[in-house]
């Protein structure tokens, strides 16, 4: 195999990042809405109620495959880059803008074909691998804590988009980031909301199941 070959990365990288894993596993999850975490933590603990988020495995095996298949992209991409072989294709924020528009559509068909009764799949850890991925970690890793802090503060997951929409913006800039290239983050970040609010559809994750603990709707 020619290692200075973009193709098997590309291919690798477009197979992690567009394969709508969740779609395949839904019928393994149970998605019980409530009316909003409040409810859960009245019923049971803080740390039981966030245990079964962050133990539902769906989680992790979506950090692992957007982190992964976008940094394939993302090395495909800069190979063709460096090879020269389109002129067009030249600057380092297009590598990074094409990856991320790759993960826009992912996200838009996870958000839109994953339907259930209680609402629109909220594919936060995806776009959180992904961000940190493709964008400078001083920016990634303050934006997507700010992100997280503002979740948790209103436990609401559409805040979780926004506000790591309005971050990675904000930093970008402050950090010096084309502008162009803090557009395609922005765009990606606020993509799962935008799908859902086009559709009326309540964010929704699952959760690990348990005798006290449905899935979890944050408003």
């Amino acid at each position: 195999m020619d290692l200075d070959s973009p193709w098997p990365a590309l291919a690798v990288g477009l197979l992690l990042v567009l394969t709508p894993v969740p779609l395949f596993v839904a019928g393994k999850v149970k998605y019980r809405s409530i009316e909003n975490l409040e409810i859960a933590l009245r019923n049971s603990s803080w740390w039981r109620t966030w245990r079964n988020i962050l133990f539902t495995p769906g989680h992790w095996i979506e950090l692992v495959r957007a982190y992964f298949g976008m940094r394939c992209l993302l090395n495909a991409l800069e190979l063709m880059r460096k090879a020269g072989t389109y002129p067009e294709f030249s600057s380092t924020w297009m590598v990074e803008g094409i990856a991320l528009v790759v993960a826009t559509l992912a996200v838009c068909l996870m958000v839109g074909a994953f339907r259930i009764a209680e609402g629109a799949l909220a594919p936060v850890a995806f776009v959180a691998a992904a961000v940190f991925a493709v964008v400078p970690v001083e920016v990634a890793g303050l934006a997507l804590i700010l992100a997280s802090s503002t979740m948790i503060a209103l436990k609401s997951l559409p805040a979780f988009f926004a506000t790591l929409a309005l971050g990675l913006a904000a930093l970008g800039l402050l950090f010096g980031q084309a502008m162009t290239a803090v557009a395609f983050g922005a765009g990606f970040a606020a993509a799962p909301l935008v799908v859902a609010f086009s559709m009326h559809r309540e964010l929704v994750i699952p959760v690990l199941q348990s005798h006290s603990t449905r899935s979890v709707t944050f408003r």
